[in-house]
């Protein structure tokens, strides 16, 4: 007897595989994420999100000034688990001493993902 798949094989990216992509190339003029091991293609970012992240990120600055800690804009952050999403706003542990050129997991304090229109789950 002979089993037949009805679903696609789905494959689970690790964030070696996802950085040599990049490398690559192949993940050119897109906004991929890796999430829990998914690469996910993020539409192009609006206008109206754009000012809605830098008024949240103007507020946080406001509010927060924790000696240790670092605001990121709209850059990736790496977690434990195999994702590597890129949140809107994250704050994280450290300065940004801690991060030119490297890739640390990190276990952010905060993280603030701006959605303009609702997305269908």
């Amino acid at each position: 007897m002979v089993i037949r798949a009805t679903q696609p094989t789905r494959y689970r990216w690790t964030v070696e595989h996802y950085h040599r992509l990049a490398e690559l190339g192949l993940l050119h003029d897109q906004r991929p994420e890796l999430l829990d091991g998914e690469i996910i293609v993020a539409p192009p970012r609006l206008e109206e999100h754009s000012f809605t992240v830098m008024l949240v990120r103007r507020a946080l600055e406001r509010a927060m000034r924790s000696p240790g800690y670092l605001i990121r804009e709209e850059k990736p952050i790496r977690l434990v688990g195999g994702s590597k999403p890129e949140p809107d706003i994250a704050i994280v542990r450290g300065t940004l001493a801690h991060y030119p050129g490297s890739d640390p997991p990190q276990q952010p304090a905060l993280v603030v993902e701006v959605s303009v229109t609702t997305v269908d789950s």
